[in-house]
C-alpha cells in the first residue's frame, strides 16, 4: 500500500464558471489509479450528517487515511448531501463528487442552504479525551497549578466549596480549571531514567471566584476557586490544569513526516491492555522529534522471537500492521494520537512507524 500510493497521480477537471453555477458537478475528480479499493463498494454514497470523511472514503479504499494524507491539501470540502461515487476515467477508477442544491422559493427571496462541511476525523473522540486527559506531559505538570487549602477545617475538599491555590497565572484569561492528580509515571523505553509523562487522574472542575478582600490579599499570589463539580475525593496538593490549554482546531491537515525513528505506544485509556478504532493513545514522540498535530503514523505488532524445533534456533517474526493513527496534540517528548484504522488490538510497547 504504502509503494502503490506514492504512484498515485491525482487531477482536477474543472468546468467553466458559468457551467458550474448550472451543474451539480463539484469540481474536482480524484483519480484513484494505483490504490487498493474495496470490494463490492457501493457505486454512490449520499454523505449524511454524522459522517467524518475517513469514513466515507474508507467506503470505497482500503487505506482511507492514508489516502487523505496523501491528497493533503488538493482535498476538496466533503459537504453533507454530496454524493460520492466511483466512476472511470481515462481506463483509471477515479472518485467523482456530485454536489446538489436545495432552493427554497418564495414570493419574494430565494434561500440556497449552506451544507455542513463534513470534517476528516471522528472529533468527538479528541474533545472528550481533551476534557479529562489521562496523561500528561511532565512540562505540563511542572507549570500547573496546586491547592493549599480551602475555606473549610476538612480533609476532603468537595462541590461548592472554595480551594485556594498557588502557580496560577493571574493575567492569564482563563477561568476554568480541570483538577487532577498525578499518577503512574511513564518512562522512556530507552532511557528508563527519563520520565516522559504521568497519568492524570481526573477529580473535578473549578471557576476562579472573585472575592472581596482587604488591601493585602491584592498582592497576594493565592488564587481563590470554587469548586463546581467533583468525581473524586480532591485532597490539598491536586493539580489545576487550565482547560484553554486542551483546546484543538478541527482543520486538521493530514499528511506524514518525511522520517521518523523508531517510536513506541507509551500509554493506553483507563490502564487498559489493548484498545481500538477511535480511541486515544500516547506515543513518545513529540515536537523535538518533528511530530505536529495531523501527521498519520502507523502502529505495528513487533514480531515475536520463536523457536524452530527442527532447526534448533531461534526465528524472528515479522512485523503486522495493527493500526492507522492521527497525531491531534503533541508535547515537548510526547503526543496524542487517534486510532483512525485498527485491524488488530493496539497494545503497550506496539512500535511506531511511517505508513
Amino acid at each position: 500500500m504504502k509503494t502503490s500510493l506514492k504512484l498515485l497521480s491525482l487531477f482536477f477537471i474543472l468546468m467553466p464558471p458559468m457551467l458550474q453555477a448550472a451543474s451539480t458537478n463539484v469540481p474536482p475528480t480524484l483519480s484513484l489509479a494505483n490504490v487498493k479499493l474495496v470490494e463490492n463498494a457501493p457505486t454512490s454514497y449520499r454523505i449524511q450528517h454524522n459522517d467524518n470523511l475517513a469514513d466515507i472514503l474508507g467506503q470505497f479504499v482500503h487505506e482511507p487515511v492514508e489516502v487523505i494524507a496523501l491528497w493533503g491539501m488538493a482535498l476538496p470540502d466533503f459537504r453533507v448531501g454530496d454524493i460520492v461515487s466511483i466512476i472511470e476515467q481515462a481506463g483509471q477508477p477515479a472518485l467523482q463528487i456530485k454536489r446538489g442544491r436545495t432552493v427554497k422559493l418564495s414570493p419574494n427571496m430565494r434561500i440556497i442552504e449552506k451544507a455542513r462541511k463534513i470534517p476528516k476525523i471522528a472529533i468527538n473522540n479528541i474533545r472528550q479525551f481533551l476534557t479529562r486527559p489521562q496523561v500528561i506531559a511532565e512540562e505540563e505538570l511542572q507549570h500547573s497549578g496546586y491547592i493549599i487549602g480551602s475555606d473549610r477545617d476538612v480533609l476532603t475538599i468537595t462541590t461548592d466549596m472554595t480551594i485556594y491555590a498557588r502557580g496560577l497565572d493571574p493575567l492569564a484569561e482563563e477561568r476554568t480549571y480541570m483538577i487532577v492528580r498525578p499518577g503512574n509515571v511513564y518512562f522512556d523505553p530507552e532511557e528508563e531514567d527519563e520520565v516522559l509523562a504521568r497519568e492524570a487522574i481526573y477529580l473535578g472542575q473549578a471557576d476562579i471566584e472573585f472575592l472581596e478582600t482587604t488591601d493585602e490579599w491584592e498582592d497576594s499570589d493565592v488564587t481563590p476557586l470554587k469548586v463546581t463539580s467533583m468525581s473524586r475525593e480532591i485532597h490539598v496538593g491536586d493539580r489545576l490544569l487550565p482547560l484553554d490549554l486542551h483546546e484543538f482546531t478541527e482543520d486538521f491537515r493530514l499528511h506524514s513526516p518525511e522520517f521518523l525513528e523508531a517510536g513506541y505506544v507509551l500509554a493506553l485509556p483507563d490502564n487498559s491492555a489493548q484498545v481500538g478504532q477511535y480511541q486515544v493513545i500516547v506515543i513518545n514522540k513529540g515536537f523535538d522529534d518533528d511530530i505536529e498535530a495531523g501527521h498519520v503514523l502507523a502502529v505495528n505488532h513487533s514480531g515475536k522471537i520463536i523457536k524452530d524445533k527442527i532447526a534448533d534456533e531461534e526465528v524472528l517474526l515479522p512485523s503486522q500492521r495493527a493500526a492507522t493513527i492521527m497525531v491531534f496534540k503533541t508535547f515537548e517528548k510526547i503526543s496524542y494520537a487517534l486510532i483512525m484504522k485498527s485491524t488488530l488490538p493496539v497494545r503497550l510497547m506496539d512500535e511506531v512507524t511511517l505508513p
